[in-house]
């Protein structure tokens, strides 16, 4: 047997099936998932429902910055996928309760009815979108975002089917209000200013994932450039070092 290879005899966690298929359909962003798989190891892997668990432990668990920890957990909370109870952390297994918009909760199998008969077999919940209400609210927050990016930028960028689909995507984790936060403080790096006409400089850059967006709306930061890496440095001290930005 290689030693190095996981091992059930080394510890597991019991989950559920109905959690991981909920889990498979459930549309979060990257930390959140990491946060959630974190708090199953934390609790169902001891055997408890929930537990007091310090945003540190979580941090060296997924490798995540305890402020962007801080940050996901607020937001699983208010999407109702946590829950908090005298600083207890735990997972909502009722999906009812997840406060997600209809198109991201997970599809849910229900019984279908016969006359005067009780279950006869399954069926999918369908999915209930307004889609000319959607395509009018994207539309109208992507021409919000780009305004506002070519406003600061003093750019002349247009609204594409590609960059609302990019948008759409980044506002299933994050407010419109959040991602404009963003675009104010990306023109304030010095990166940017120094690179000014880069081809980088593009909302397509800026709204490319959920990671993207929460480095530019946490604390202010400053690159600097050594050994052709770019070194990001925090106001909270913690620095990271990557080859390019």
């Amino acid at each position: 047997m290689n030693k190095n290879l996981p091992q059930l005899e080394d510890g597991y966690t019991r989950i559920a099936n109905k959690i991981i298929e909920a889990m498979c359909q459930l549309k979060i962003s990257n930390y959140e998932s990491r946060f959630l798989w974190a708090l199953f190891r934390k609790t169902y892997g001891y055997g408890q429902k929930k537990d007091r668990i310090s945003l540190s432990q979580f941090s060296k668990l997924t490798g995540i910055a305890s402020h962007h920890i801080a940050r996901t957990k607020t937001k699983l909370l208010s999407k109702g996928i946590i829950y908090e109870i005298n600083n207890q952390i735990g997972f909502q297994k009722d999906i009812s309760k997840w406060g997600l918009p209809k198109e991201v909760v997970p599809k849910q199998v229900v019984p279908k009815q016969g006359a005067g008969s009780t279950q006869t077999g399954s069926k999918v919940v369908p999915k209930q979108v307004h889609t000319k209400e959607k395509k009018e609210t994207i539309q109208k927050k992507g021409e919000l975002f780009i305004e506002h990016f070519n406003e600061k930028t003093n750019r002349q960028f247009r609204v594409t089917n590609d960059r609302k689909n990019k948008l759409r995507l980044r506002l299933k984790t994050f407010t419109l209000e959040e991602v404009l936060k963003a675009v104010d403080n990306f023109v304030e790096w010095d990166w940017y200013k120094k690179h000014y006409d880069d081809r980088w400089v593009t909302p397509d850059y800026l709204i490319r994932s959920d990671e993207q967006i929460e480095k530019f709306i946490a604390d202010q930061q400053v690159i600097q450039t050594k050994n052709g890496k770019t070194r990001i440095t925090l106001q909270s001290g913690e620095t990271i070092e990557t080859e390019i930005l």
